[in-house]
């Protein structure tokens, strides 16, 4: 090897995964640092996606899939109302009904059917609420809210105010399975039949939203 006039090469040209048509000859040191880019861009990753590793054939790297674990927060609420006042009947307990959608998710509600319930569409913990104003004249106005039928979530009491409206509202966060169902129960002794307002905005409202799994 002639150190005084050594062989020089020209730059090779290499693109990735492609057999390049014979031209002029070309080296790579041992030392060389060899730089190919594929500009193709890979697919985007989704909530819930599987790992996946790429074939043999270097074009089908750019698919190697990286795992993604699922979204842990969804939408999954409700809101409903009624259009119409209804009354509550003096010292016996009386389910509130709802026949007014302000949104849901997941048919959690249905305004002709069991329209009392908001009914559970998956496991997770919920935090669930109601509101509504109520006139009576004398004694307390006792507001629940009531798992499947069985068993009270929430409870709060109220003393009634003469001449003027209450307006109770209870919240609770519970465990929920799917397929549970909540309800609105009112219990007032003010001597006679009370009546809880109509408004959207605010009487009655009866509401769910899932907050976690």
């Amino acid at each position: 090897m002639n150190i005084n006039n050594p062989t020089t090469f020209s730059t090779p040209d290499l693109t990735l995964s492609t057999s390049n048509s014979s031209g002029s000859a070309g080296a790579l040191r041992a030392d060389d640092t060899l730089l190919v880019f594929n500009t193709s861009l890979p697919d985007a990753i989704s909530f819930g996606q599987s790992g996946a590793s790429g074939s043999g054939n270097i074009a089908a790297y750019q698919n190697h899939a990286h795992a993604m674990a699922s979204e842990t927060t969804q939408d999954v609420s409700c809101r409903v109302t009624h259009d119409a006042a209804q009354s509550i009947a003096d010292s016996s307990t009386t389910k509130l009904a709802f026949n007014d959608p302000i949104f849901d998710t997941d048919s959690i509600h249905n305004d002709s059917v069991n329209n009392s319930r908001l009914t559970i569409p998956e496991d997770g913990k919920y935090l669930c609420g109601v509101c509504f104003m109520i006139g009576g004249a004398s004694g307390h106005v006792n507001v629940g809210i009531l798992l499947n039928n069985t068993a009270s979530i929430a409870l709060a009491s109220i003393p009634n105010v003469s001449g003027a409206n209450v307006a109770p509202t209870v919240t609770v966060i519970a465990d929920l399975d799917a397929t549970d169902y909540i309800e609105c129960s009112i219990y007032q002794d003010s001597g006679g039949a009370a009546s809880v307002s109509s408004s959207a905005n605010y009487s009655p409202i009866f509401w769910i939203v899932k907050i976690g799994d």
